[in-house]
């Protein structure tokens, strides 16, 4: 990116604040949905025309929304793939690395 907001390297995330001022003028930093502290994420498709098990589909991802790939996920699934399944982090249980 080229604006003012990218800083001195071009980068895509914007700083905290959105607004700042500049010279008595107010400026606004747009971000996208997509940022860096994104923890996970699901796009969820309805699809009518599929049998009842089959017609809601999450697409699931961890991570940030920009390159994460996704995982399709049925929503009258019972249970989640080995690699999903556990606990983690989230419910107070230390990952592997930080043991």
């Amino acid at each position: 990116t080229r604006d003012v907001g990218a800083g001195l390297f071009g980068g895509p995330h914007r700083p905290r604040p959105l607004t700042w001022e500049f010279e008595g003028k107010t400026y606004f930093n747009e971000r996208t949905i997509a940022i860096e502290r994104t923890g996970w994420n699901f796009v969820a498709q309805l699809r009518p025309y599929m049998p009842r098990e089959l017609s809601v589909l999450i697409w699931f991802a961890a991570d940030d929304t920009s390159t994460s790939p996704r995982v399709p996920v049925y929503a009258c699934s019972t249970k989640v793939a080995d690699p999903y399944a556990g606990k983690g982090p989230q419910d107070g249980v230390p990952a592997p690395m930080m043991k």
